[in-house]
């Protein structure tokens, strides 16, 4: 009776240790103040629905097809960056800029926010490669089938172009702003694509479609 009681009170002793370290301990790691991070990065990106085929009511990002299919993929791409452990807590806002020819090819942008002292988070975290590993690493683990017609082809997921980093204010800029900071940006970009020999991915133009937001 004795020994019961004694494995009784080890056993309880044990149980409420745990529960207080459970209460009292906290992750140096998650201890971040999100109003320190006032510099913004960009990464734009591209992958491939297979089991679709481009029709002409994509080519107009308002369209009713475009629409549906621009939230859908907003809010996927959004769901995996935000539970990511590593980048969730960097992560902003997302959207789709237009489709392409083919089987639909979606051209989309990331917005991360970071602190003002990034260098080593750039070279790292927050890496172009690092991005993209995230994304690819999850379409792998996507629930959808490859012969399903929301399938995306986890290797036709690419980061396309260089990452632009772009001053922000504490306080955010209005959504306005922002997005003709993305917009001014793939230009760049589909500058810099032209200037390389590159062909710009918009068929042709340089900017068109639209955006969603807010992403969320």
């Amino acid at each position: 009776m004795v020994i019961l009681i004694i494995f009784l009170v080890i056993f309880l002793v044990i149980v409420l240790s745990l529960v207080l370290y459970s209460v009292v301990y906290q992750d140096e790691d998650e201890k971040f103040d999100r109003g320190s991070f006032v510099v913004e990065r960009l990464y734009t990106g591209t992958f491939r629905l297979i089991n679709q085929n481009y029709t002409e009511d994509l080519h107009l990002m308002k369209s009713p097809q475009s629409t549906e299919l621009s939230r859908y993929l907003q809010k996927k791409l959004g769901d995996i960056y935000t539970s990511s452990p590593a980048l969730g807590r960097y992560f902003s806002s997302v959207g789709v800029k237009n489709f392409s020819n083919g089987s639909i090819t979606a051209h989309f942008w990331l917005m991360f926010h970071m602190p003002q002292d990034h260098t080593e988070l750039v070279q790292h975290t927050l890496s172009r490669s690092m991005v993209q590993n995230v994304l690819r690493q999850s379409l792998y683990e996507q629930e959808f089938k490859p012969w399903e017609p929301l399938y995306i082809d986890p290797a036709s997921s690419h980061m396309a172009g260089e990452s632009l980093v772009l001053s922000a204010q504490a306080d955010r800029k209005p959504p306005g702003q922002t997005v003709h900071l993305i917009m001014l940006a793939f230009i760049i970009l589909d500058m810099s694509q032209m200037v390389n020999g590159g062909k710009p991915p918009l068929n042709g133009s340089v900017i068109s479609g639209g955006y969603i937001w807010p992403p969320r």
